[in-house]
């Protein structure tokens, strides 16, 4: 079986505690058969402090964008971000990117300008895009999307209802699922995800966060995502080797990691 994490924070993970170093994690990772990982930087600065340490592990793939939450803190630098992409062939998509109204619409603004502008360095380098939305503003997520051309990509941590991922899937968009689907309250998002072809699935974790069951109130990690295999295969009838060889499939053909 060969399980890919789609979706991770690596460098929020806890190596005080929890982890020796990330060595330590990808080793956790391939005790249960997780062996590629795609870390996100929502940060500029971020992505620059790990990426040399991080390229020497081969398991590691990355993404790189300016989340939502982050858009007011600094003007958006993007012939900066444009020189890492050409420079580190394992940067395979443009991302988290997206809008987020969940805890104030104060820098809304800001949040879609920063938005449009990573779209369109998406769409310029025919990359992949990792879509984060949250609180009441999807429809206008998915507006801006099809405004922007982009046509390949992930709605990442899934939470929404029918509508919205019928939308995505207009947009050739995947789904990306995690620890919420296994959650005892979850079975409103696990009936939309039922009506998701397996063929547009994708598994993540959001590492250090949402951790699945059984691992609730742990932190999260990368080796976790072959519980959200095991979890989320049963719902489609198969077994989590079949499952995870069609997500993993999805994810080599969208993020071109086998190139």
């Amino acid at each position: 079986m060969h399980v890919i994490d789609t979706h991770c924070h690596l460098n929020y993970l806890d190596y005080e505690k929890e982890h020796k170093d990330i060595a330590d994690v990808i080793a956790k990772a391939h005790a249960r058969n997780v062996e590629q990982i795609i870390h996100v930087s929502c940060k500029l600065h971020e992505y620059e402090e790990i990426k040399e340490e991080y390229l020497t592990f081969p398991e590691i793939f990355f993404a790189l964008g300016i989340h939502p939450s982050h858009a007011h803190e600094q003007p958006l630098d993007i012939a900066r971000m444009r020189q890492h992409f050409q420079e580190n062939p394992r940067l395979v998509a443009v991302g988290e990117i997206g809008l987020d109204s969940y805890w104030t619409k104060e820098h809304l603004d800001i949040q879609k300008e920063v938005f449009a502008q990573q779209l369109a360095l998406a769409l310029e380098l025919d990359l992949p895009v990792i879509i984060h939305t949250r609180g009441d503003i999807a429809h206008t997520t998915l507006d801006m999307i099809e405004a922007s051309g982009v046509r390949k990509g992930v709605i990442h941590c899934f939470t929404e209802d029918l509508a919205i991922a019928q939308r995505a899937l207009a947009l050739d968009f995947h789904i990306g699922v995690g620890g919420i689907a296994t959650f005892k309250n979850a079975e409103p998002l696990r009936e939309v995800l039922r009506q998701v072809p397996v063929e547009r699935i994708l598994t993540e974790t959001d590492a250090p966060y949402l951790a699945p069951v059984p691992h609730r109130g742990k932190e999260n990690q990368p080796a976790y995502t072959r519980d959200v295999v095991n979890y989320v295969a049963a719902m489609y009838g198969l077994t989590p080797e079949q499952f995870a060889a069609q997500t993993l499939s999805n994810a080599q053909k969208l993020f071109a990691l086998n190139k």
